[in-house]
């Protein structure tokens, strides 16, 4: 069992992620194909006792609607958000995005002190 889950599990499949256990971590990567680090927002927020994190991405419209003739269009060009409960003993260490793939490192230590949302930066 990990120590977080997806709320959205049953219902959303995009974007696609892994989720990868270490001794006293877990690793969130999502595959956002198309995205710009700058059109990410990740957000910590107190939720039900525990705390929801956030990843909201949307796509550039002007570069969208360029005008092309797709002979396959297989990547999406959607907005999205994924929603994680994680441990409200949990805090985030880093947020990278390369090549494609955004890592979202989740430690569980001592509790957040602040109960406003909290906006982390991604590398």
């Amino acid at each position: 069992m990990h120590d977080f889950f997806d709320i959205q599990q049953n219902i959303q499949t995009f974007p696609p992620y892994n989720l990868i256990k270490t001794d006293n971590s877990t690793i969130i990567e999502l595959a956002l194909a198309g995205f710009k680090k700058e059109s990410i927002q990740i957000t910590l927020e107190k939720f039900n006792g525990a705390q929801k994190l956030s990843i909201t991405g949307q796509r550039d419209l002007q570069e969208s609607n360029e005008e092309k003739h797709y002979l396959h269009r297989g990547i999406a060009q959607r907005l999205f958000t994924r929603n994680f409960v994680v441990y409200e003993d949990s805090e985030i260490e880093y947020a990278k995005f390369n090549d494609g793939i955004l890592q979202i490192k989740v430690n569980k230590l001592k509790k957040e002190e602040e109960d406003k949302p909290k906006l982390i930066q991604i590398e």
